[in-house]
C-alpha cells in the first residue's frame, strides 16, 4: 500500500510541475486551484506513504520515499516533454 501512495504521489508531484506552467504565475483560477490541489495531495501522500513504509528498521523510513518520489516525478516529466 506504501508503494502505490508513494507511486500516486509521483504522479501528482508531475502533475503539480506540469500544471505550473498554465496557470501563468497564478493568474488563471482553474489551472492555479488544480495545481495547488495537486501540491497538496502530493505532499499529504507522502507523508502517509514515509508513516507507513516498513523497511529495515522502523525508524528507518524517510530516505526511500523521499528518494523514490521525486526520482519518479523527474523520469516521468521528462518522458513527457
Amino acid at each position: 500500500m506504501s508503494w502505490i501512495l508513494l507511486i500516486v504521489a509521483g504522479l501528482l508531484e508531475v502533475g503539480w510541475a506540469i500544471g505550473l506552467k498554465y496557470t501563468e504565475g497564478f493568474t488563471r483560477l482553474w489551472p492555479s486551484v488544480g495545481t495547488v490541489f495537486a501540491m497538496v495531495a502530493s505532499m499529504i501522500l507522502l507523508g502517509i506513504a514515509i508513516a507507513t513504509f516498513k523497511i529495515y528498521r522502523e525508524n528507518y523510513q524517510a530516505p526511500t520515499s523521499q528518494l523514490v518520489t521525486p526520482e519518479a516525478a523527474v523520469r516521468i516529466d521528462s518522458a513527457l516533454k
